[in-house]
């Protein structure tokens, strides 16, 4: 019988959040595959709240594969070498976790004697790594061609561009009515949700002072925001939650988000902060109509499926109104398929290759 392919899923936190989810669907896609044999390592334990993706991950993953660390990161290599891991997959550049891994550490996962590979995926748009990165891994698997042609091209690693799939899961006329029944929620109303983390760079108070305009004046608008607020971003979400109007409810984080996609009239993303939100690709999933941005590092991947919106609140207000009446639909193609197979074929050929070996750093010049 061939040996699997032992792959370990180093996140640097398992709270809720793009990372956490695109973790979540990339095990649900891969678990499948007789041939791997996945382990999941959470580099630090943030809360025991908010945690719905977490939780999916561990029903996913047997439980003897599953670490959290404590205050002893080095238990990482112990782990790694106890299980013969092959491949390390990292959710996040190492060099950029949010939080500090230990040089020595670092030496040791990329020493040039290891016996595994190394394999990185970033989330974000602020890491540079022309001026940060320290080691190169064997291989990236960007989440978004942004990362590929532009932030890391002039890195020497391997690299694919593998986007979290957009999966075909428009709902039927009963379907939509069913969701809205499940929730509560009025069906001779308009609902508009939103999703995600309260945080500035998501934007609610945009979408919170939309719903203040349209309050008096198109009462049959109903907005939901469905997403954790965490005490860390209270200095941006408590003033807003302050002056809530009526035509708001603010939700939390849920476990049933594909619930309200399903219910939904209008997606509104006000984000003004991002890298290849999955949320986006989500509301495309469910066939919605879509108020976004469409931000630079997007490439244009969206534009067929938004109604694009800046920081026009009343041009905004009138777009909500148009879009609610129109009949706009778009053709949804399923990829999740391809999304399995890619990454299955890319952890194959990672494996194959000769592991990279690093050299001493030399940190570009940074113009600012």
């Amino acid at each position: 019988m061939q040996n699997k392919l032992k792959i370990l899923f180093l996140a640097p936190h398992l709270s809720t959040g793009g990372m956490p989810a695109f973790l979540l669907k990339r095990i649900e896609n891969i678990i499948k595959h007789e041939e791997l044999e996945l382990f999941v390592v959470e580099y630090t334990n943030f809360s025991d709240e908010y945690v719905v993706q977490k939780n999916k991950i561990k029903e996913l993953i047997k439980p003897e594969n599953f670490f959290t660390l404590g205050e002893d990161k080095y238990g990482l290599m112990d782990i790694i070498k106890s299980n013969n891991i092959d491949i390390i997959h990292s959710d996040e550049i190492l060099e950029g976790f949010g939080q500090v891994v230990p040089d020595s550490l670092l030496n040791d996962l990329y020493s040039n004697s290891r016996t595994w590979k190394i394999v990185e995926t970033c989330h974000n748009v602020w890491f540079n790594p022309n001026t940060s990165k320290r080691f190169n891994p064997d291989g990236y698997a960007f989440c978004t061609p942004w990362h590929k042609m532009s932030t890391f091209s002039e890195m020497p690693s391997y690299s694919e561009v593998i986007e979290h799939p957009i999966e075909n899961k428009v709902p039927t006329l009963k379907e939509k009515l069913q969701a809205k029944e499940i929730l509560g929620l009025d069906p001779n109303k308009k609902h508009i949700i939103n999703v995600g983390l309260w945080t500035s760079g998501k934007n609610q108070k945009e979408g919170v002072e939309l719903a203040k305009q349209l309050e008096q004046s198109n009462p049959e608008i109903q907005f939901h925001f469905i997403g954790n607020q965490a005490i860390n971003f209270a200095e941006y979400w408590g003033p807003i939650m302050s002056d809530i109007p009526s035509n708001v409810t603010v939700w939390g984080e849920r476990h049933d988000t594909d619930l309200f996609m399903r219910a939904a009239d209008v997606f509104m993303f006000n984000s003004t902060w991002e890298c290849n939100p999955l949320v986006l690709r989500e509301a495309t999933s469910f066939g919605l109509k879509i108020l976004s941005r469409n931000l630079e590092q997007y490439m244009d991947m969206f534009k067929p499926y938004i109604t694009e919106i800046d920081g026009d609140i009343t041009s905004t207000k009138y777009k909500i109104i148009s879009l609610l009446s129109s009949d706009k639909k778009y053709v949804v193609e399923d990829e999740s398929k391809s999304f399995e197979d890619n990454y299955s074929n890319f952890y194959k050929k990672i494996h194959r290759m000769p592991i990279l070996e690093q050299s001493v750093f030399t940190p570009k010049p940074e113009i600012i």
